[in-house]
């Protein structure tokens, strides 16, 4: 079983993120790979260099110190496994996906 719950990917779990073809790029966990596709292939870039620099970043800084809400990349991602799109929004250490850009 996953040891975080749906609709969140703390980054403290990641591993690697790697850019693939076709605008894809995976996450990758001890437990999965997540397979994300953005719009377009600089919009891939930015989610992956993001991503990349947030996990470099957690081996020094975990747990997170700071409390703030904002966000560092926001956008829809497909998902590998699910037919419609869904809302990806990184703050802090923690990556949340939502159905639609009208969170709650």
């Amino acid at each position: 079983k996953e040891p975080y719950p749906k609709g969140l990917i703390p980054v403290y779990i990641i591993a690697m993120v790697r850019s693939i073809k076709d605008n894809k790029f995976q996450i990758i966990t001890k437990y999965r790979i997540f397979v994300f596709r953005a719009e377009n292939e600089a919009q891939r870039n930015e989610w992956c260099s993001t991503l990349q620099q947030k996990v470099t970043d957690k081996q020094n800084l975990y747990p997170p110190t700071c409390s703030s809400t904002h966000f560092q990349k926001r956008g829809y991602l497909e998902l590998k496994g699910y037919k419609s799109k869904l809302f990806a929004i990184l703050i802090l250490d923690e990556m949340w996906l939502y159905n639609s850009e009208q969170v709650s």
